[in-house]
Formats: C-alpha cells, structure tokens, sequence
C-alpha cells in the first residue's frame, strides 16, 4: 500500500487536496491511504522519524510560517523517504526552478490560486496526475524487486536499495555516516563502509580508503591520471593500485 502524507498550513487546502485524494482512491480502487495530514512540518518531520516511510506520497506546501519552508521540507523528507514521490503545492511557479537547486526531484506541482468552482475541475486534474504518475513509477519499480539489494544503515535506520541504483559510496569526512548517491537522489546514513562493501559483491570496486563505486556507472577512465568520470558527472581519483587493477578489469 502507498502512503500519503500532507502538510500545508491552510486547513481549506488539506481539505481539498484530501478530498481529491479520497475521490481518486474510491473511483480508481487504488492500493492508497492518507496516513498522516498537518500544517506543521516539524510534526510531519518526527512522525515520518517514528514511522520510516517506503514509497510515500507528499503532497508539500511550499510556504510555512515556520523556519523550514516547504523546499526544505522536502529535502528533509528525501532523508528519510529517498524512493518517495514528492508533490509541491505552491502559489509561486518559481519554486519549480529552486527543486533542482534543492535536489528534491519532485514529480508534480499543484498550483494554487483562490478557491472558487472555476478552479476545482484543474486542481483535480492535478492531484489525479500526481497520483497516476506515482502508482506508474510505483509498479515499475515493484517489478523489479528481483534485482539483487544490499541493506545499509543502522537497526531503525536502516534502508534495502538496489545493487544498480547505487553509484558510489563515500565516507563523510565530519562524521561516522556514509553518503550513499544514487540514481535519483543522496541519502547519508551510519554503517561501515568495509562492511558494505563486503556486501556489494563484484560489481564494485574500492577505489581508495574512503570510497566504493559501482563500476557498471563509470563513464571513463583516464588512466594517466588515475582518474574516472561517472554517470553523473562526478569524478574520483584512485589510488596507484587500484588504477591499475581498474585498466585490467576495463
């Protein structure tokens, strides 16, 4: 089942993306449920903490009154949810542009504007895309959960992610967590990065002390200067014995 969240800070908008939502559920028989709906992102935040999400659906506003708006709501949510599907609700259609700033990777915007019936027909339009788009992407990626996973991350925190959604692993240089980037999104969490790497298999490579990359998302390797561009458009420097090893295997 997919959760859906919420949180927006005027009670008539939770209502009427509520609304929809349910509407969808019922004429569509979808594997749905709002479980959680506030207009405090800070609750949002800690019930998501005492209840780790998978897939969750957000619907997110973009202005709080708070210290955190809704942009870095989302971010957070990434934390904890990486495969979720985040939807922002807004006033401002720039707020579109600063989601690639953030990295937040959301799926649909649902525009606000005055609450009148001219409007009510467009925003369920909206809403009713958002949840297509997610429920698609959601059963395209069930489908493929025969694809090898390793899990990482402490007991509580802990997340099960495909082998080839990993492109590389690094240790963080303040602290005892790993910063993990995949394909649609970065998360950092606590385990050992020689225990991992224990549990990739041989797709993966050590390239240095503080770093694992998946060796199926190497772009190019510039031997001379012991250098490899990935997918992504990060680059790594390895160490003498593993450039050369990597030339072999290459």
């Amino acid at each position: 089942m997919l959760s859906i969240y919420l949180c927006d800070d005027e009670p008539a908008w939770v209502n009427i993306l509520s609304d929809y939502i349910e509407k969808y559920i019922l004429e569509y028989q979808a594997d749905m449920k709002i479980v959680y709906a506030s207009d405090d992102p800070y609750l949002l935040l800690g019930y998501l903490k005492s209840n780790p999400p998978e897939y969750g659906i957000y619907f997110l506003d973009v202005n709080f009154n708070k210290e955190i708006d809704g942009l870095e709501l989302a971010k957070q949510v990434r934390k904890f949810d990486p495969r979720g599907f985040i939807n922002i609700v807004t006033v401002h259609t720039e707020a579109m542009v600063k989601t690639f700033q953030y990295a937040i990777e959301a799926m649909c915007f649902i525009v606000k504007n005055a609450i009148d019936e001219n409007l009510s027909s467009t925003v369920r339009k909206q809403v009713f895309s958002c949840l297509d788009n997610a429920l698609e992407t959601y059963n395209n990626n069930i489908s493929k959960t025969t694809l090898p996973t390793i899990k990482i991350g402490e007991k509580g925190t802990d997340y099960i992610i495909n082998l080839d959604d990993i492109i590389s692993i690094e240790k963080c240089k303040a602290s005892h967590k790993l910063n993990i980037h995949l394909k649609n999104s970065n998360i950092q969490l606590r385990d050992n990065l020689d225990r991992v790497r224990s549990d990739l298999g041989d797709g993966f490579m050590l390239i240095n002390r503080s770093c694992i990359l998946n060796l199926s998302k190497i772009k190019e390797h510039i031997s001379p200067k012991k250098l490899v561009i990935l997918e992504n458009g990060k680059t790594y420097y390895l160490s003498r014995t593993k450039n050369i090893m990597l030339k072999k295997l290459l």
